[in-house]
């Protein structure tokens, strides 16, 4: 379970302030499927990085798995998130001067895992993902939906139980982004949280809840029957 409580986060200062998130209070249950959604500059990106632990609020409270994340440290968040949290980027942000096995192997190798184990496990999860013929190709011979597959295998290498995906279909295709949103329901299904951002009402309705920003806020909230709440 996340929880929010009065959530605010404020860049800037002075007549520059602005609220990016505006006193959000909410709960997002396990192992859902949620879609946050709005224009861009709505906050969801801001809403993303806070609970991943990637940026502190200005106020209110952040809690995930029992874990209150105001009271971290830097490096207590940076465990919390090499432990909790997979990302999934618009942008890939793969290496692409490494292999496909080579960048899904990454997190295992910050984490210190021994090279047999964290190669049989990236290995898994590509050829679950259909890249079995890519495992050794260079990533930037691979195509917009291949690196995000590929993301996404980096993402779950290391068995988080939150993916943060933040617009990832934005730089694809129809038919790619389609597959991408599919295997982040699988992924939801299977007992993982996950939370997409994006502006894209199509891809927002595969989702289990859609939370609504506007200007910080939280508009609407709507369940997969999409009867309003």
């Amino acid at each position: 379970m996340i929880k929010v409580k009065n959530l605010v986060k404020v860049y800037g200062e002075g007549d520059s302030a602005e609220r990016a998130i505006d006193d959000i209070t909410l709960e997002i249950p396990e192992a859902k499927f949620v879609a946050i959604m709005g224009k861009s500059g709505c906050g969801k990106t801001t809403f993303l990085n806070l609970i991943g632990g990637l940026d502190y609020p200005s106020s209110g409270e952040i809690f995930c798995k029992g874990i209150r994340l105001n009271d971290l440290s830097n490096n207590q968040l940076s465990d919390y998130r090499n432990k909790n949290i997979g990302y999934v980027f618009q942008d890939f942000y793969l290496e692409p001067s490494f292999t496909t096995l080579e960048n899904v192997e990454m997190p295992l190798i910050i984490a210190g895992m021994p090279k047999k184990e964290r190669r049989q496990k990236a290995i898994e999860l590509l050829n679950r993902l259909g890249l079995e013929d890519k495992i050794h190709k260079k990533v930037n011979t691979l195509s917009g939906g291949q690196k995000q597959r590929a993301a996404i295998a980096r993402a779950l290498v290391h068995s988080p139980s939150i993916i943060l995906a933040d617009e990832p279909t934005g730089n694809l295709d129809s038919k790619n982004g389609a597959e991408v949103i599919a295997i982040l329901k699988q992924i939801s299904l299977e007992g993982k949280t996950v939370i997409l951002a994006t502006h894209n009402k199509e891809d927002a309705m595969k989702a289990d809840y859609i939370i609504e920003l506007v200007d910080g806020r939280v508009s609407k909230r709507t369940e997969a029957d999409h009867e309003e709440k």
